[in-house]
């Protein structure tokens, strides 16, 4: 069957989930949680998410990066550029865990194509408050909200972390009965069949 896609995410009670370019919180058991989940494995992620993360970006996955421009950057050993998230996710070893980490434009699309097989969402118990509450317009622009869910996903667990009570962990799976079968099968599937005519 090969590897599956899942992605990840963290919000507020408010389904906050990134301002201006950046998380505005940090919490080191998300951090743990998200590094244990993701290690050895390909990670896809947007450009400007890719450009925030600090120092050496994501040691011990392999990165396939999403950009228009990607043919202007140099590729290294763990990280590639691509133009689609078909082609990234094509490209991805089949043996491995392959997850979407952001940002807000990569997650709507994905979910826009029903791409995850699953998604782990964790939700941190407080409303992150802007320095910025009394700029509406200006608080807007630079806010990123969740995407809304789907339908044609559903709640399978859900639980409250057990080293910080503040974190909130949903696991939502593909709804059965017809709602959906795997992107990447689909598209694994169609290229094979594509390979075998030629």
């Amino acid at each position: 069957m090969g590897s599956q896609v899942g992605m990840i995410v963290a919000c507020d009670l408010n389904g906050l989930i990134g301002y201006d370019g950046k998380i505005p919180w940090e919490n080191k058991e998300d951090m743990r949680r998200f590094k244990e989940l993701t290690m050895d494995s390909t990670v896809i992620v947007g450009c400007k998410t890719y450009e925030s993360l600090p120092g050496k970006k994501l040691p011990g996955r392999i990165k396939h990066v999403l950009d228009d421009s990607y043919s202007e950057h140099k590729e290294m050993a763990d990280t590639r550029w691509f133009h689609n998230i078909k082609d990234a996710l094509l490209t991805a070893d089949e043996n491995i865990p392959i997850w979407i980490i952001g940002g807000a434009q990569l997650y709507h699309e994905s979910l826009l194509l029903n791409i995850p097989d699953f998604i782990d969402l964790t939700i941190m118990n407080f409303i992150w408050i802007t320095p910025l509450a009394d700029r509406y317009e200006e608080r807007k622009e630079k806010a990123r909200q969740l995407p809304e869910i789907p339908y044609t996903y559903m709640v399978e667990s859900e639980y409250q972390n057990t080293n910080d009570s503040i974190l909130f962990h949903r696991k939502y799976i593909r709804r059965p009965g017809g709602f959906g079968a795997s992107f990447i099968e689909d598209i694994r599937k169609t290229e094979k069949e594509k390979n075998y005519v030629k």
